[in-house]
């Protein structure tokens, strides 16, 4: 940031503000033209230059930074096609956007001169765009077809996201990530009808359990859900797949066919299976959705009310999902694994 301009905001001339935005702005539009011009973003990505520019402009940290720079590398390389020297390049442009003791003028010259400042004019066709690109990208379906996919799936999540029916949702990145799964399954659940989403970034005294019709796009309920009782008191934050360790679980469960009778308790109810490494042991451990207390729970998925509408609904193979921003988690998930296979119901 020049001198001028810090004086001029120190005199609190909300205007400046204003300029110093539009500024970033346009530095952050130059910039993303300048990598797709030196073909370190594939061709595909130009559908969501907002992506990379709203992360850019984003002061505060965003769920990118907050879960990883190892789920960082996954997520946008599938997404965006971007290699993982290409996203620590736009992680340092964001920390030079914001530092104070950047001259931004210089910084924008900086840009404008390595980038070849035509290419900022004129269109760069697709064609031209795949052949020089540094990932390697071509036109092969084999290669542009995960890619198209990502992004397709990107759109659906979002229209699909949009047209939820309730007036409270789940986090939309939550959303996201559990829509994945939920597609790449679909045809081999066999009750597709509905997906659950557990959001433990909620305290356990709200509801966060959201039971979503599929077919109709409509959360059906939305009740308060307990978590393993040295996973934390009112809020979860620390989950173990260990038995006897009497914490919660993360990650994507399948429910069985029918509710049953516990062995060793008085209550009926879904004994989940497991589809992730993060909750393996799930049946090893007894993890049954069941009416209980809050409370209560030593690992399950402990419902207060409306517990009996709720497995009937659910029961038959369905997709639940358990969320926490853990980077452990996160980062070994088999959601953003390069590895497309998945693991079907025991």
């Amino acid at each position: 940031m020049t001198k001028e301009w810090e004086q001029k905001i120190l005199v609190e001339q909300p205007s400046w503000d204003g300029e110093l935005l539009s500024l970033k702005q346009e530095i952050a539009k130059l910039y993303i033209e300048k990598l797709k011009k030196e073909g370190k973003v594939a061709w595909m990505a130009s559908l969501l230059d907002g992506t990379i520019e709203d992360f850019l402009l984003s002061e505060d940290q965003d769920i990118l930074d907050k879960i990883g720079s190892a789920l960082k590398v996954k997520f946008w390389g599938q997404v965006l096609g971007l290699k993982e020297e290409v996203i620590s390049e736009i992680t340092e442009m964001k920390a030079q956007l914001w530092s104070s003791e950047t001259d931004l003028d210089t910084l924008k010259s900086s840009i404008v001169e390595t980038g070849d400042q035509t290419a900022f004019s004129t269109p760069v066709s697709t064609t031209s765009m795949i052949s020089s690109s540094s990932t390697s990208l071509t036109t092969t379906s084999t290669i542009v077809a995960p890619v198209v996919a990502s992004v397709e799936q990107s759109w659906a999540s979002s229209k699909r996201y949009e047209q939820l029916k309730w007036p409270e949702k789940p986090d939309p990145k939550v959303f996201d990530f559990a829509l994945q799964w939920y597609e790449k399954l679909r045809n081999d659940l066999r009750n597709s009808d509905y997906l659950t989403i557990v959001d433990y970034t909620k305290s356990r005294d709200e509801d966060r359990m959201f039971v979503i019709n599929m077919k109709t796009n409509t959360v059906e309920y939305l009740v308060p859900v307990g978590h393993g009782k040295k996973s934390g008191g009112k809020f979860a934050t620390s989950f173990s797949n260990g038995v006897g360790s009497n914490k919660s679980s993360l990650g994507f469960y399948r429910t069985p066919e029918a509710i049953r009778k516990s062995r060793t308790k008085k209550w009926s109810g879904l004994l989940l299976s497991w589809i992730e490494e993060s909750n393996r042991q799930a049946k090893q451990r007894g993890i049954y959705i069941h009416p209980g207390t809050v409370e209560g729970s030593e690992w399950c998925f402990t419902l207060p009310k409306e517990a009996t509408e709720i497995m009937n609904k659910l029961k038959g193979d369905s997709l639940l999902f358990a969320y926490y921003p853990d980077s452990n988690y996160l980062a070994q998930s088999d959601l953003i694994s390069d590895d497309s296979s998945i693991r079907t119901a025991a």
